[in-house]
């Protein structure tokens, strides 16, 4: 028997989240001993552009891809019984387009971390999208999910009030953010005179737009991963039973 018992499904979202944070910070002071990215808020993307920080940057957003899939299956199999273990609820087909969605996300992940800006910029984009936009249409549905299991009354259930409305402002703030971090990151790029986009300062052109498009671009990062965070709390009422192996 596989005993996986000690590892508890809420543990899933804290340790993507923190996988998360750790990597970016780790390929940031890595780009930044190196002095191939400027200091001050850079692209995400740019702190993993060229080696060494490039390897370790595909192989802990390689991790943090499978990492955060597991996280939302579980999310998945977890919504599974509370709508199973409720009346008309919400319909199963949202949470199932939800998972499809999300996955859709984190092989966005994995693009974007295999497919640097400086080697094949084109596909680098396909994934910056799929993490960016199709991650925010996952969080529109996972808050119109938890509003239905907000109207529940006297159920384990029961979304918390604080967590609907929560949950609903990440997922509609991330809307305008990933429009100005587009944006701001098109026009910026067009207005720069530099001889090094990923070393960007303040006197190359379009310095400012593209802070702004940096700055959005962490916070969206950010708001995405605390969004997952507070699955914490609900996958405390479900538990996984070991997987059994035994011969034909």
């Amino acid at each position: 028997m596989l005993s996986f018992g000690k590892f508890k499904l809420h543990y899933w979202p804290i340790l993507s989240c923190c996988w998360c944070i750790i990597s970016f910070i780790t390929t940031y002071i890595i780009s930044i001993c190196n002095g191939h990215v400027y200091p001050f808020f850079p692209y995400i993307s740019d702190t993993g552009t060229k080696p060494p920080e490039s390897c370790v940057f595909a192989q802990l957003l390689n991790i943090e891809a499978i990492l955060l899939g597991i996280t939302l299956y579980i999310r998945y199999k977890q919504t599974e019984i509370s709508i199973a273990c409720t009346e008309n609820v919400i319909r199963s087909s949202w949470n199932a387009v939800s998972l499809s969605v999300g996955w859709m996300a984190c092989l966005g992940i994995s693009i974007v971390a295999n497919f640097q800006e400086t080697n094949l910029l084109s596909v680098h984009l396909v994934g910056a999208f799929m993490i960016f936009g199709i991650g925010t249409i996952y969080l529109l549905l996972q808050a119109r999910i938890t509003l239905a299991f907000g109207k529940l009354t006297g159920s384990i259930h029961r979304a918390k009030k604080w967590l609907v409305l929560l949950r609903l402002l990440m997922a509609t703030c991330l809307v305008p953010l990933f429009f100005i971090t587009t944006v701001c990151g098109v026009i910026s790029a067009q207005q720069f005179t530099g001889e090094s986009i990923e070393y960007w300062t303040e006197e190359d052109g379009g310095f400012t737009l593209r802070l702004i498009g940096t700055f959005t671009e962490w916070t969206a990062v950010f708001l995405m991963m605390f969004f997952v965070l507070t699955y914490t709390s609900e996958f405390k009422i479900i538990q996984f039973k070991d997987i059994v192996f035994q011969s034909v």
